[in-house]
């Protein structure tokens, strides 16, 4: 017989008296707990939340007061828009603003370009010799990739 959502979710939820830690499949990028039902993944903790049947929308985070990304107790959650989430994580000294921009640019682990190619592809593209598509050949990346080099929003701290 198969179990239910909430029978499933249950089992991979070890109780403390503080946090309600997940045990069972986690995000390696994010550390938080992974939850499949409803027909897509999701995290626990939101899964937490709707399978208490709390309202939840795109539009809104479920977030931790505990700042325990593993935690999935009810009573370490509440619902917020992503900037009051961000502002919380400010409020307690956990947000790292170097974090915010570590992953653009050259800071992006699958970033093509860096910064001395960037300065030559503006370069070549003032001369006004140079289309996206032949920048984007010589440099083997798309051309949506050259026109934003080329126009500065990517790469704008150069």
């Amino acid at each position: 017989m198969r179990r239910s959502p909430k029978e499933r979710f249950q089992s991979k939820v070890k109780k403390t008296d503080g946090c309600w830690i997940w045990i069972g499949a986690i995000w390696k990028k994010s550390g938080y707990g992974a939850f499949h039902f409803g027909g897509s993944n999701t995290t626990a903790h939101r899964a937490a939340w709707i399978l208490a049947g709390r309202k939840v929308s795109r539009k809104k985070d479920v977030c931790h007061t505990c700042d325990n990304r593993p935690c999935v107790r009810l009573s370490h959650l509440f619902r917020g828009t992503r900037k009051q989430n961000i502002n919380d994580s400010v409020r307690k000294g956990r947000f790292n603003q170097t974090k915010k921009t570590a992953f653009m640019g050259e800071g992006n682990p699958r970033a093509k370009l860096q910064a001395g190619k960037v300065l030559s592809i503006r370069r070549l593209w003032k001369t006004g010799r140079w289309t996206l598509l032949k920048l984007a050949s010589r440099f083997n990346v798309c051309t949506r990739s050259i026109w934003k080099a080329a126009t500065g929003l990517s790469f704008q701290n150069i």
